[in-house]
This record gives C-alpha cells, sequence and structure tokens, in this order.
C-alpha cells in the first residue's frame, strides 16, 4: 500500500507569495535541479508518467491520480511519486503547475 500524498500550503510554510522565481530560490544549486512550468486550459485531463518530485499549483485547481487521488489548488504543493498519472484540471481557470525534480547525479551540472 503507498503512502498518503501530503498537501501543504505554500503561506503556511514560507514566508513570500508562491511564484515561479520564488519556486527557484529553494531548489540550489540550480543545476542540480529540473524545474518545469507550464499552464493547462479548462478541461484539460491526460495521462501521463513522471519521476517524483514536488508539484506546486500558482493558479487553479487540479486533480492528480498516482494511483492515489490528491487535489491541489493554487498556492499547495505536494510531493508526488514517480510513475503513471491521471491529470485533470477542476473548475473554470486554466492550472498553471511547476514541477521539481533532482537530477540524477551525472547530468547535474554546477
Amino acid at each position: 500500500m503507498s503512502n498518503p500524498l501530503i498537501v501543504q500550503d505554500w503561506i503556511s510554510t514560507h514566508q513570500c507569495e508562491m511564484s515561479e522565481n520564488a519556486i527557484r530560490d529553494l531548489f540550489q544549486p540550480a543545476g542540480h535541479y529540473r524545474i518545469s512550468c507550464a499552464k493547462y486550459p479548462v478541461g484539460a485531463s491526460f495521462a501521463g508518467a513522471s519521476i517524483g518530485g514536488m508539484w506546486f499549483v500558482l493558479s487553479g485547481k487540479c486533480e492528480v491520480k498516482f494511483p492515489d487521488r490528491v487535489r491541489l489548488d493554487a498556492g499547495q504543493f505536494a510531493e508526488c511519486p514517480a510513475g503513471e498519472f491521471l491529470f485533470t484540471v477542476l473548475g473554470d481557470r486554466e492550472v498553471s503547475l511547476v514541477k521539481v525534480w533532482l537530477l540524477p547525479e551525472g547530468y547535474r551540472s554546477a
């Protein structure tokens, strides 16, 4: 049985507004992490696969099934597992998402 995903509120753990730059500042040195930003339109739903990492929702809300389901609203983040997932935008606003993962040692730069 997998561990349930823990959703956290950015504002309760950080002293600044959640933004792409604030997230990038957390993951240093920058050459050790891949940081990927994406926007998904209202109604988007798709299957995918990913390595494990942190997912941050800057705006909108979504549901991700890993196999455990997790709902992330604007201003929330979670450490998501590696593997296949089903991603769905919820509500009437596009989702702006930032994903961060640690690069394997051989792919890191100074």
